[in-house]
């Protein structure tokens, strides 16, 4: 009886550090995926504004030419 008590405890001790480990592995993946897309978006916005100006400087270049 008492063998199997302690070993249900060591079996208790054993899992909630390893589920801990994993939850917070999984937040951390969570963050770093999230941080990865707003680079993304904010790359993306960079080009679209790039793109705008040089739209705008080529048309104020054709106003100017005629």
């Amino acid at each position: 009886m008492e063998k199997c008590f302690n070993l249900v405890i060591n079996a208790v001790l054993l899992i909630l550090p390893l589920m801990f480990m994993i939850t917070m592995y999984g937040q951390i993946i969570k963050k770093l995926n999230a941080l990865k897309f707003t680079e993304r978006r904010n790359e993306n916005y960079f080009v679209i504004f790039k793109t705008k100006n040089a739209d705008q400087e080529n048309s104020l270049n054709k106003n100017n030419g005629q």
